[in-house]
């Protein structure tokens, strides 16, 4: 009994130090004018660990200004966007 108890241990530990952790983010774009949008991007952070994963945007929005705020537990950046030709078709 005590063989299986060590052996499942052993399989607990090599399990658990194999998985890994899969942790949403965030995108949305909201309308504030005629040709002006706001651009949220929001990714999770352990700490200062943060992905290095960023949104790829199409050639003719032009960002205007842009923020990045760390809090507890994610990275939040905005954008403000000037898009003149609008979004439709637009591929992020």
């Amino acid at each position: 009994m005590r063989n299986f108890s060590i052996f499942f241990l052993f399989l607990m530990v090599a399990f658990t130090t194999s998985a890994h952790e899969v942790r949403p983010a965030y995108f949305s774009v909201t309308q504030q004018s005629d040709s002006i949008f706001l651009v949220t991007w929001k990714i999770p952070a352990m700490g200062n660990a943060i992905p290095k994963i960023y949104p790829v945007l199409p050639d003719n929005w032009i960002i205007l200004d842009e923020n990045a705020n760390l809090l507890p537990g994610n990275l939040r950046r905005t954008y403000t966007i000037q898009i003149a030709q609008g979004v439709e078709g637009a591929e992020l």
